[in-house]
């Protein structure tokens, strides 16, 4: 399986807000921009599926939502991490 880097992950140029929130873990959020062309590098280029697993240092996450705020040009992440026996 293969695991998309959560940081960086985007650019940090342009003007889309975008936040990783952890759910379960005691990890703060993280914050970054990106431009909105960016967007497809949410996408999987060998399946066409959004990325469900992200990895940040050396722990695996699971991607369980996507939240797209057009109106506040923002994009949320949220994130789980995942345990061990889902990684392998």
């Amino acid at each position: 399986m293969s695991l998309a880097a959560a940081v960086p992950l985007f650019t940090e140029q342009g003007s889309v807000k975008v936040q990783i929130k952890f759910k379960g873990f005691g990890r703060p959020d993280i914050e970054q921009m990106m431009s909105s062309s960016e967007i497809s590098k949410l996408v999987c280029p060998d399946t066409g599926a959004f990325v469900s697993k992200m990895q940040l240092e050396d722990w695996p996450f699971e991607v369980y939502k996507y939240e797209i705020n057009p109106q506040e040009n923002t994009l949320v992440i949220r994130a789980r991490k995942l345990q061990e026996l889902e990684f392998d």
